[in-house]
């Protein structure tokens, strides 16, 4: 029988081998040269300039649905993410990016997109088809099979690789700031993957994995993953390191401090990076917003704000339900300024049905009027005085 411990495990499982996939695409000269395929049309995000679909991003997409179906048969048809499932090679090919569990069947779809380029599509073909230990996978002790989830009422949202143009650049890692953050480097690039209600819209379970945590002796990355369950009254969250990975733990004591501190992106509108300074707070920037969620739920800040429809159900969702683990969540911007001091439950996100009807494709599943992400709902009253 179907256990929420043996589903949990699962998508920790999935993150997993999607950071081996991510690693593998760029430690392979070839593979990181050819596999880049600019977005356009309904496909691209425009509040981006650069927004790039990679082969990784739809292998892992592929590979998630593939293993989660094959387990979980309740859930095929319910698994959403961010890609489509084609390919186009360099000659104009267009391939549909479609996993059984056959390493024949990859590897001469492989050879298609590919070109031909043999020991590219074996590289690729291992990692889509890593088999991972129960140790790679342990949940630190924690079991939740007595936690109801809904399983025949699951769906998911899947962000294969979260900020892929940091990813494509292939920055040499930058230096963390005093707090351990980091700007725009590897260490930027996250796997997410959330799991919600149909029925509801609620997000009950989440994976974020960070591909490259660290690096080992030899200068080979390393990775770990951070989960949560939200469902009911019972609740869980923790941070795995694999590899020589370690999880890293708050730099400030001083919750005060924390509390004062918020995360933006570079693009932020500028009147509200000053009202935020004129109160006080100590602003933060970082690259893609599955980061900068893991840097609420890592404590490195109080709050994760941007006030324009720049994130999406994909981005949030594995987030949003770890930082409701831990009392906290993803809301919407819009509402809360408009609602005067409503509950904050009131405002968080739903995952299962668009926020604005009659978008492009590439907008449909936008998060509308900007979010506000926290660990705890203590944090919110300050800075949304602040801002309406």
């Amino acid at each position: 029988m179907e256990s929420t411990s043996t589903f949990l495990r699962s998508l920790v499982r999935c993150g997993e081998k999607a950071a081996i996939i991510a690693r593998k695409c760029r430690s392979v000269k070839e593979l990181n040269r050819l596999l880049v395929q600019e977005k356009t049309g309904s496909e691209k995000n425009k509040p981006f300039v650069e927004d790039f679909k990679t082969l990784a991003d739809v292998l892992i997409q592929a590979t998630i649905r593939r293993d989660i179906t094959q387990e979980f048969p309740s859930l095929a048809g319910h698994i959403l993410g961010e890609e489509s499932t084609e390919f186009t090679n360099a000659t104009g090919e267009t391939i549909e990016i479609v996993l059984t569990t056959s390493r024949a069947d990859t590897m001469q779809m492989l050879l298609r997109v590919l070109n031909g380029n043999e020991e590219a599509a074996k590289a690729l073909v291992d990692a889509v088809h890593a088999v991972l230990h129960e140790t790679e996978v342990d949940l630190c002790g924690h079991v939740f099979d007595h936690v109801d989830l809904p399983l025949n009422d699951l769906a998911l949202w899947i962000d294969p690789i979260d900020n892929t143009a940091s990813y494509i650049r292939a920055f040499t890692p930058d230096l963390s700031d005093k707090l351990g953050m980091h700007v725009d480097a590897l260490q930027c690039v996250v796997v997410v993957i959330g799991a919600f209600q149909r029925t509801t819209g609620q997000p009950l379970v989440g994976v974020v994995n960070q591909p490259f945590f660290s690096t080992d002796k030899e200068g080979l990355w390393t990775g770990r993953c951070v989960w949560g369950i939200s469902c009911g009254p019972s609740q869980g969250y923790n941070s795995l390191g694999t590899g020589t990975g370690q999880v890293p733990t708050k730099k400030e004591a001083n919750e005060s401090l924390i509390e004062k501190r918020v995360v933006l992106s570079r693009s932020e509108v500028a009147t509200i990076v000053d009202k935020l300074q004129e109160a006080g707070f100590e602003s933060r920037i970082a690259n893609g917003a599955g980061y900068k969620l893991l840097c609420v739920i890592d404590g490195f800040v109080s709050v994760f704000l941007v006030s324009r429809d720049s994130t999406f159900k994909w981005d949030t969702c594995g987030a949003d339900a770890i930082l409701r683990s831990m009392g906290g969540g993803v809301l919407r911007l819009k509402s809360l300024l408009e609602s005067g001091r409503c509950k904050p439950e009131t405002c968080l996100i739903r995952y299962d049905k668009p926020d604005v009807s009659g978008l492009d494709p590439g907008q449909l599943w936008r998060n509308d009027g900007g979010i506000v992400a926290v660990c705890n709902f203590k944090y919110l009253d300050a800075i949304i005085t602040v801002l309406r």
